[in-house]
């Protein structure tokens, strides 16, 4: 018995070795796109995201709309192609936090009827994380920095 887990056990292992690429594809493919999309439409409709920025009380609404909305859309595209990864996660995860703190996570201590459990799935935090995992663990193979990474180790290894 303790063969045959030790063997499927092992033949997990090399099925997860060999789909190493994919958890990174589809993180970054699913929350660049989200931030693409989110940064296109603020910058398509800035009066509505500076009234709502005003409406939450944050400072400077008309910079601030412009900052999140090209920021959005210029690093979830970034993300989504895998270049400068770990950099490109730091603005968004500002983008995510600030949201955070403005929009979601300030009505959980006035509700005293609110559920922790409702917060700690906030699509926002969700994002955070996965965004968090990604500067940690970097764009994976199938990405323009895997590309890159591949690229110049190739060449340390034919210049000694």
């Amino acid at each position: 018995m303790m063969k045959l887990m030790n063997t499927v056990a092992h033949v997990l292992e090399r099925i997860g070795a060999m789909l190493d690429w994919l958890p990174p594809l589809v993180s970054r493919f699913a929350v660049g796109v989200g931030f693409v999309i989110t940064g296109w439409g603020k910058i398509h409709h800035f009066d509505k995201v500076i009234n709502f920025f005003t409406n939450l009380k944050i400072p400077h609404p008309e910079f601030a709309a412009h900052l999140t909305g090209f920021s959005e859309l210029i690093f979830g595209l970034l993300v989504v192609i895998g270049l400068a990864t770990r950099l490109s996660v730091i603005p968004l995860i500002i983008v995510m936090i600030t949201a955070m703190a403005t929009a979601t996570f300030p009505g959980f201590a006035a509700d005293s009827s609110s559920d922790l459990s409702t917060y700690l799935l906030s699509e926002e935090l969700l994002i955070a994380i996965i965004l968090l995992w990604l500067f940690i663990r970097g764009a994976g193979a199938v990405s323009v920095d895997g590309l890159i990474k591949h690229f110049t180790r190739g060449s340390e290894k034919t210049e000694h």
